[in-house]
């Protein structure tokens, strides 16, 4: 009776050890509740989208100082030395920082891209960051500082670009079209976007910053001599602007209401409501 009793506590002891132990490795190995692991995301292109989301706070806009680094502007206190001539080397620039911060998030989305399964389903928020990664290298970089360094994918240790010489400007504006170019194969029309995702960027929107990107950088060679160069660039930002103009996605900013006025208040009105009868100098 004695050996019945001491095998069955034995097998009772075991057992209750077994079952704290598995209950203490589950204890232990629970997912955080406050943050998405890297390891749990990535699965769905809803959160490819959630992704993408954070790079249109890259843009510039009223609401924050993106874009500082555009050189020559004598708009503002802190960028008035420049077109003076008189700005100073400093210790640490926040918009070289920034800009290669934003690019490690895009690069990040783009390499989780590359393995998911379903290439048709995320196309549009690969489309969108390659758009932002080009306007970033644009706007923070290649209108303050010509040709930097090109990082092209996320970086480890032992990657070459930690220790690379800055590319040429040829390059970095080949690399900045590039992404434009990319990017406007895959992004929607205006008129397809639907009403919840207003503001997301088109391949209109797209072409017209391409665009953009041409005219100043065809300006800046013709002006140095660079004919050929200036022509092809040129060239290239008539094409992209004359697509946004036959693809008739757009209308021009006009009201009734506003009449000779309309372009003041373009620029002012965050959500315009053309009301017959408004008046638009701050009373209803």
């Amino acid at each position: 009776m004695k050996k019945i009793l001491t095998k069955y506590i034995t097998a009772f002891l075991a057992g209750s050890a077994m079952f704290i132990g598995q209950a203490c490795n589950d204890s232990l190995d629970l997912k955080p509740l406050d943050q998405v692991s890297d390891a749990s995301y990535w699965k769905s292109s809803s959160e490819f989208k959630l992704a993408a989301n954070a790079f249109y706070g890259y843009l510039r806009s009223f609401d924050n100082g993106n874009g500082d680094g555009h050189a020559g502007s004598d708009l503002g206190a802190d960028r008035g030395a420049i077109a003076r001539g008189t700005n100073t080397v400093i210790a640490v620039d926040n918009n070289y920082n920034d800009a290669y911060k934003w690019i490690r998030n895009i690069n990040y989305l783009l390499a989780k891209a590359k393995s998911y399964s379903k290439q048709d389903e995320i196309k549009t928020y690969v489309a969108e960051a390659k758009f932002f990664r080009g306007y970033v290298y644009f706007d923070k970089l290649l209108t303050s500082y010509g040709g930097v360094i090109l990082v092209k994918d996320v970086l480890t240790p032992e990657s070459a670009e930690l220790i690379a010489k800055r590319s040429t400007r040829d390059e970095t504006i080949d690399f900045i079209i590039s992404d434009l170019e990319a990017a406007i194969q895959d992004l929607p029309l205006e008129n397809a976007i639907l009403a919840n995702d207003k503001g997301r960027i088109s391949k209109q929107a797209a072409q017209a910053f391409l665009g953009r990107v041409c005219l100043y950088e065809g300006t800046w060679q013709k002006f140095r001599g660079n004919t050929s160069r200036a022509t092809t660039l040129l060239d290239k930002s008539v094409s992209n602007s004359n697509s946004v103009i036959i693809a008739n996605q757009y209308s021009l900013f006009k009201p009734t209401a506003l009449g000779d006025s309309a372009l003041k208040y373009l620029f002012i009105l965050e959500k315009p409501e053309i009301k017959s009868g408004r008046n638009y100098e701050g009373s209803e």
